[in-house]
């Protein structure tokens, strides 16, 4: 089965229903279009098309295709690496799902594939290492105002690489039961012929499934429409409330019908009773009781009104509000919460201390994360720290064209937009000064602005630590000795530990190993140059280095193996542990896993 995601913003909060990790994603973009200009959203009226307003409008063509990948990867589960395992030795190196990119319009610019290439360069570079393995090598570009499509070589092309992708997706191989795929064309014959949209589950049961099957038990019956759903036939979630749950048998349908009832634009909306309320949905995302008891009038869905409003909130079409603004508004819409207010202050503001940013470890955050992170559980592993504006760097080299000061983004020269900047790490210990973009210069940052978040993190982090529960002693460490007084507190030990405190780990001695080297170069990441200056290697080597075309790990390689052999007898891991553990780097880990002895140790 073959899904067309619109690209309206009322069809996004309902994509996550269809999506599914065993699914195979063509991600389409218009190659007329500049990936840094505003994106539109369009609606198809008849014969035309006509842009309507979005929750997003100040997104870009990028944005919405980061968007799309980022969706794409939060369906990887743990276990998306034992499938990988399954997969044979020609398999793809992409992880799963696998996305192929394909640009349309292709008879609309000048050099098709040299676009095509720029638009996947410039997608590979914005996202996550993670993020870009789901991309396959290949991508394609199609020429709308070809009619013989047949024959087209870049269509052949793509349906081969379909083909090849989907061979080798690991479940293509599983056997399953003949009657399972007769109890499909039977529900898609009941759908065509006879308009039936939806049955409970015990009608399912009976009716459709042991017509065709034998079903043993109720587990063959959730095995079954787990298989219809991933299939695309069916769409059914099991409700604790209600073991007779809704099955959907027209996916088609649910769409049209969720998309009416989250929608500010419904064919009953010219009720003047209900005008307000759809204001308030459009500016605050949220949904009153009285637009779903009119919804559900309308559509004469009363009867499954629950099971709807159950499928809603566990794809998170909709979200419980926790009554923020009373009991009459009950759900807020994520999709439909915009972006804050600008802020509008003038550029003579100076006071107060220095801006902050949080930075997020992925490229889509919605924009209510902390209301959303209670029921989203995506979010809660969402991690972020806090950077300062470099002020050198206006674009960030990273996200502007290659050899340019034109940003990705916006396309603007110079850019002083927020995502376009460069950012700086603050750590407790005061700030990651250098940057790595400007070698022979520092940013200008004032210390007195700096001074209250670097006081505030360091309080923090006290609190935090004296905060903590103490944990609760084990069976075999918390036995007293025989004369111990009852107040007597003793010190908590591992089982098997003696009572004699244990020497703290040392470092090494002697110089570091090439492969610790190696481990070193490919952890390290983006601050190899800050090491390096640490470690004493001179700014035109590591100018040197940082030219070269190579990988990132094997940059910082280069430069370990460059100071291992430059410093000779004092290249040692005492050397490097103390540069490990300097201010502008603080990588404890990297120095206790590559510079300490190991060893059991009681703390």
């Amino acid at each position: 089965m073959v899904w067309d995601f619109a690209g309206q913003a009322v069809y996004h909060a309902i994509h996550p229903i269809f999506l599914l990790q065993e699914d195979l994603y063509v991600l389409v973009s218009d190659l007329t279009q500049e990936l840094c200009t505003p994106a539109q959203c369009r609606v198809r009226t008849h014969n035309d098309e006509k842009v309507v307003e979005s929750p997003h409008d100040e997104d870009t063509n990028l944005d919405h295709m980061m968007r799309w990948l980022d969706l794409v990867h939060s369906l990887v589960k743990k276990k998306s690496e034992s499938l990988r395992g399954n997969l044979p030795s020609d398999a793809p190196l992409a992880s799963l799902p696998p996305v192929v990119l394909v640009g349309t319009h292709a008879d609309g610019v000048t050099n098709p594939r040299e676009k095509m290439d720029f638009v996947f360069k410039t997608i590979c570079n914005k996202a996550s290492r993670a993020t870009v393995e789901h991309i396959s090598k290949e991508s394609f570009f199609i020429d709308n105002s070809n009619p013989n499509r047949d024959n087209d070589r870049q269509i052949v092309s793509l349906r081969k690489e379909l083909l090849d992708l989907c061979e080798r997706m690991p479940h293509i191989n599983n056997e399953i039961p003949l009657q399972w795929l007769r109890v499909e064309e039977k529900i898609h014959q009941m759908v065509t012929d006879r308009q039936v949209r939806y049955v409970c589950k015990k009608s399912f049961k009976e009716d459709i499934a042991e017509g065709i099957c034998q079903i043993n038990n109720t587990d063959d019956v959730e095995e079954l429409l787990h298989f219809l759903q991933a299939r695309g036939s069916v769409i059914y979630q099991d409700h604790p409330e209600k073991p007779d749950g809704l099955v959907v048998l027209d996916p088609e349908w649910l769409i049209r019908v969720l998309s009416m009832i989250i929608t500010v634009s419904p064919p009953w909306k010219n009720d003047p009773s209900i005008q307000k309320d759809y204001e308030f949905l459009k500016r605050r995302g949220l949904l009153s009781q009285q637009l779903l008891n009119r919804a559900f009038k309308h559509l004469e869905l009363e009867g499954i009104r629950d099971s709807l409003i159950h499928i809603m909130e566990k794809f998170l079409v909709i979200c419980d509000s926790k009554n923020c603004n009373g009991k009459e508004y009950p759900y807020f819409v994520p999709f439909m919460l915009r972006s804050p207010i600008k802020d509008t202050r003038g550029p003579k503001v100076q006071n107060g201390p220095l801006p902050v940013f949080l930075k997020f470890n992925t490229n889509h955050l919605e924009h209510c994360k902390s209301e959303l992170s209670i029921t989203c559980r995506w979010l809660q592993s969402v991690t972020w720290e806090l950077h300062v504006q470099c002020s050198l760097c206006e674009p960030c080299p990273k996200k502007s064209r290659v050899g340019t000061d034109i940003c990705i983004w916006h396309g603007q020269e110079g850019c002083r937009h927020d995502d376009c900047g460069h950012y700086l790490k603050l750590r407790s210990l005061g700030l990651s000064a250098s940057c790595k973009y400007c070698v022979d210069d520092v940013p200008h940052l004032s210390a007195e602005k700096l001074e209250p978040w670097t006081q505030a993190l360091v309080s923090f982090k006290c609190k935090e630590k004296n905060g903590k529960r103490k944990r609760k002693m084990s069976p075999e460490c918390s036995n007293k000795r025989p004369n111990q007084p009852e107040g007597k507190k003793r010190r908590q030990m591992l089982p098997g530990c003696s009572g004699k405190r244990l020497k703290q780990p040392k470092v090494k001695k002697g110089k570091p190993k090439e492969d610790e080297l190696e481990e070193l170069g490919y952890e390290i990441g983006e601050d190899w140059m800050v090491l390096g200056r640490r470690l004493g290697v001179t700014k035109p080597e590591i100018q040197n280095l940082k030219q070269q075309p190579d990988k990132l790990a094997e940059r910082a390689y280069q430069m370990l193996l460059k100071w291992k052999q430059t410093k000779g007898c004092d290249a040692t891991y005492q050397a490097l542990n103390d540069a490990l553990l300097h201010r502008f780097v603080q990588r404890k880990d990297l120095a206790e896993r590559i510079c300490l002895n190991k060893g059991n140790y009681c703390h």
